[in-house]
C-alpha cells in the first residue's frame, strides 16, 4: 500500500491502513491545534503492533518533511504526494534530520527491548508511548518516547525455544574470536 492510493479517495473507498489512520490524526491536529491527537496501536501478540507503529511514525515523517503552503488552507493531495516523494526514498534522503532521527531510534529501541518469541521473531517485550511534537505549521518539532514494563528477566532466563534481546545476539555477531573467547 503507498500513500498516493488514498488520493482523491474517501475512507471507505480504500482497504482500512494505518497511512488513513495516521492521516486524519495529522489532519486533525493541524484543524484543532489546541488538541493533541493520540494513534494507539493496540491487538494481541504477534497482530503487528510494532510494524504499524513504525508506519504511522514513517507516514507522519513523510509528511511533516514537506512544509506546508503559506496560505491557511492545506492540500491534502500536495501533502500525500510529498509523503509518497519521501516515502519512496527508504534512504530517507528527502527527509530532514530530526525526521531521521526519530526513524533511526527506532531500530536501537528494537536491539535493546525486543526479542524472539515462539510467536513473533522481532516481538517488542516492551512498551513505549511516543510523542512527536509538531510546530504550527505541521513540521517535526521535536520528539519524545518513554519506555515501560521491559521484560527484564528475560536477561537472565527464557522461556523454551525463545531467545534474549536481539542486542545480545547482535554484539556476539559483531564480535571477534579473542572477545567471544
Amino acid at each position: 500500500m503507498r500513500p498516493a492510493e488514498y488520493k482523491n479517495k474517501r475512507r471507505e473507498e480504500n482497504a482500512p491502513h494505518v497511512y488513513a489512520v495516521a492521516e486524519q490524526a495529522w489532519q486533525n491536529m493541524l484543524a484543532s491545534r489546541d488538541q493533541s491527537q493520540s494513534v494507539l496501536v493496540t491487538g494481541e501478540s504477534g497482530a503487528g503492533k510494532t510494524e504499524n507503529t513504525k508506519k504511522v511514525i514513517q507516514y507522519l515523517a513523510a509528511i511533516a518533511a514537506e512544509p506546508l503552503p503559506a496560505s491557511a488552507s492545506v492540500d491534502l493531495l500536495a501533502r500525500q504526494a510529498a509523503a509518497e516523494r519521501a516515502l519512496d526514498k527508504a534512504t530517507g534522503k528527502k527527509l530532514g534530520q530530526l525526521e531521521r532521527q526519530i526513524l533511526e531510534a527506532n531500530p536501537i529501541l528494537e536491539a535493546f527491548g525486543n526479542a524472539q518469541t515462539m510467536k513473533n521473531n522481532n516481538s517488542s517485550r516492551f512498551g513505549k508511548f511516543v510523542r512527536i511534537f509538531f510546530n504550527g505549521a505541521g513540521a517535526i518539532a521535536g520528539a519524545n518516547v518513554d519506555w515501560y514494563l521491559l521484560e527484564k528477566s528475560r536477561v537472565t532466563g527464557r522461556g523454551t525455544g525463545e531467545r534474549n534481546f536481539h542486542v545480545f545476539f547482535q554484539l556476539l555477531k559483531g564480535a571477534d574470536q579473542k572477545m567471544k573467547g
